[in-house]
């Protein structure tokens, strides 16, 4: 057991994978994408504290995934995401999907179009820069099952009415900064939400 999971994957040297196993056969598989720049201890472990939260309320596989550059995750996160989806005795489970910040971006922009997601949870997913490639994400995916949650001190926070009028399930967090910043008993707790 290496930093609480039960498994570190290390496709390439410091590309970092934790997974923690679930029930044998059980599904679905769930995928905890990071913010670049973020590790596993980071801001007091809440993403190691959010996966542990996942595999204990739903006994299923969770794999939280580093975040480097869009190649890298494109290259790795999908055959990661598919050694597990495809190990349970040739039956394919379904995935659902945590993104943060622009690990949010990344799931919505490829992710989505190359596994069995069932369900996207996105989480402060950044807009300012990029509206016109968001609207144009958002009209090439099926949006029934992606929730959007952003709190109120996020700077992308501002584009939630257009979220809205494009996209029903946006749900805003009060006193929530883009870090969650004093507030991670709050960001674990989205767990729940998927």
């Amino acid at each position: 057991m290496t930093d609480g999971f039960d498994q570190i994957i290390e496709p390439e040297l410091g590309i970092e994978y934790g997974v923690l196993k679930g029930r044998q056969n059980y599904g679905p598989v769930f995928f905890i994408k990071m913010p670049s720049g973020e590790t596993f201890h980071k801001q007091g472990n809440k993403y190691y504290r959010m996966s542990k939260g996942l595999s204990k309320r739903t006994h299923c596989t969770v794999i939280c995934a580093e975040n480097h550059t869009d190649e890298l995750s494109k290259k790795y996160d999908i055959e990661v995401i598919s050694q597990y989806l495809g190990s349970f005795e040739g039956k394919i489970q379904p995935c659902r999907v945590i993104g943060i910040g622009d690990g949010a971006k990344i799931c919505l922009s490829w992710l989505c179009h190359k596994t069995e997601v069932e369900k996207m949870l996105l989480i402060n997913m950044p807009i300012s820069h990029e509206l016109g490639e968001t609207v144009e994400l958002l009209g090439a995916v099926d949006k029934k099952n992606i929730k959007f949650i952003y709190g109120d001190g996020d700077p992308s926070y501002r584009f939630t009415p257009l979220l809205r009028r494009m996209y029903a399930d946006v749900c805003v967090i009060p006193d929530v900064d883009h870090d969650f910043k004093g507030r991670t008993h709050r960001f674990v707790s989205l767990q729940e939400l998927i």
